[in-house]
């Protein structure tokens, strides 16, 4: 499955493969943690008593809210994603600084071991 995954995100652009994949391990793993609480709570008979207390429907405040701040937080962060992703990325060609970098620190290495 993780081959099949990677072999799809492969072909996108770099920045959709890095939202998409954080999209869907969030996803699942919410998921998996909503079900696992979902489990406990029918299991110890409590969430009747929940679900009949709080008035659960689908258009329930206490679905729509929750949906609507993790909307707004997922747009927010996927545009500060963006935005870091544009101004922070690595240039294709690599400049000398790197090797000039890589001199001075030599240089320290040496004056330290003696």
């Amino acid at each position: 499955m993780k081959k099949n995954l990677d072999a799809l995100f492969s072909r996108l652009p770099l920045l959709l493969q890095y939202v998409l994949k954080s999209f869907f391990l969030t996803f699942f793993g919410g998921v998996i943690l909503l079900g696992a609480i979902y489990f406990a709570l029918d299991l110890a008979g409590v969430y009747g008593e929940i679900e009949n207390t709080l008035d659960l429907k689908a258009s329930s405040p206490w679905f729509t809210y929750p949906m609507r701040v993790m909307l707004f937080s997922a747009i927010g962060s996927f545009l500060v994603g963006v935005i870091f992703f544009r101004k922070y990325k690595r240039p294709i060609a690599r400049t000398k600084f790197r090797e000039q970098f890589a001199l001075v620190m030599a240089d320290e290495k040496r004056k330290r071991e003696r």
